[in-house]
């Protein structure tokens, strides 16, 4: 299948918008749906999705306000998704 990119922005307000009034597909995060969303899968032609992984790099010598900032994002990822960390 061929796709193409028919809209783009960074603002995630818009994409949600965007997919509810029909006007395309984006990966989301399931707590992120809408009511006028679905969920597509292998049954409509698409591929699973693999699992996400996100890493954070901090400086040996980070400010210590930049290690509290990446503890508190490290707490709240794993509340977001259920893993600890």
């Amino acid at each position: 299948r061929r796709w193409r990119i028919g809209y783009s922005s960074a603002s995630l307000a818009s994409v949600r918008s965007a997919v509810a009034d029909g006007l395309g597909v984006s990966v989301l995060p399931s707590r992120l749906a809408l009511p006028g969303h679905r969920r597509l899968g292998v049954a409509e032609s698409f591929a699973e999705l693999a699992a996400l992984e996100i890493a954070l790099h901090l400086r040996p010598d980070a400010p210590r306000r930049v290690i509290d900032l990446a503890e508190q994002l490290t707490k709240l990822c794993a509340q977001v998704t259920g893993h600890v960390s």
